[in-house]
């Protein structure tokens, strides 16, 4: 098989593998939590990525770059949003019931 097959099939993994966080990113907005998404998995996943993605610079692959790049997004993102939910999830739960007066 060709040169152009092979990257072919790895264009399609890449764009299969970056996009499928983002149905993680819509439903986390949506229902504003991401509590079911354990830190652990998004570090050791987010460096990972990170490191695919030097691989790829190294070996000056557009694909590996590309995918990479746009999936460590992807996991920033998340981590932000997660981040960003438990604070709001903290202080809506210390905060004084206004309604118990």
């Amino acid at each position: 098989m060709s040169d152009v097959f092979w990257q072919g099939i790895g264009a399609v993994a890449a764009v299969l593998t970056s996009t499928s966080f983002l149905p993680q990113i819509w439903r986390g907005y949506r229902i504003k939590s991401l509590h079911d998404l354990s830190w652990g998995m998004l570090g050791t996943f987010g460096i990972g990525v990170f490191c695919w993605l030097l691989y790829g610079l190294f070996r000056r692959d557009p694909i590996l770059i590309g995918a990479n790049a746009f999936t460590f997004s992807n996991v920033a993102v998340l981590c932000a949003m997660k981040y960003g939910y438990a604070v709001r999830e903290r202080r809506s739960a210390s905060a004084p019931d206004s309604l118990a007066e």
